[in-house]
């Protein structure tokens, strides 16, 4: 087993392990995937029209800004407008796409904060692409 070297990462001393957990910072990301993660943006982004539903971005946006505040993690979602994408993905850069089809599925504010907490938790864990 490879052992990372302590000086890489912040090590916060909280009372909570998850938010300790998710505090580390992670490796900065790669060139690579910086590329691979406006490819992918790009694509599913191309030709769409904003969206026009400000309470619905005011709701993402909060919610996001609650669950990402306590471990300092700039986070951006973008809804994938015409789609019937039932999926929501983090990006390595800090984007998660949410397609509309699965925000058609949710019924709850919780149900929302769930799936984008498990979206933030790939990004602050550096999960994606691997």
């Amino acid at each position: 087993m490879t052992r990372l070297s302590t000086a890489q990462f912040h090590q916060p001393q909280t009372k909570d392990p998850l938010l300790d957990l998710l505090s580390q910072r992670r490796p900065p990301i790669s060139d690579r995937d910086k590329g691979l993660s406006n490819l992918v943006f790009d694509r599913l982004m191309a030709g769409s029209k904003p969206l026009r539903s400000p309470n619905l971005l005011q709701l993402l946006e909060q919610i996001t800004d609650r669950l990402t505040r306590p471990i300092d993690l700039n986070v951006e979602v973008y809804v994938v407008p015409n789609s019937n994408l039932v999926n929501a993905f983090a990006l390595p850069d800090g984007k998660i796409l949410v397609g509309l089809g699965i925000l058609e599925i949710l019924k709850t504010e919780d149900e929302l904060a769930a799936l984008l907490a498990h979206e933030i938790v790939h990004i602050a864990r550096g999960h994606s692409f691997q």
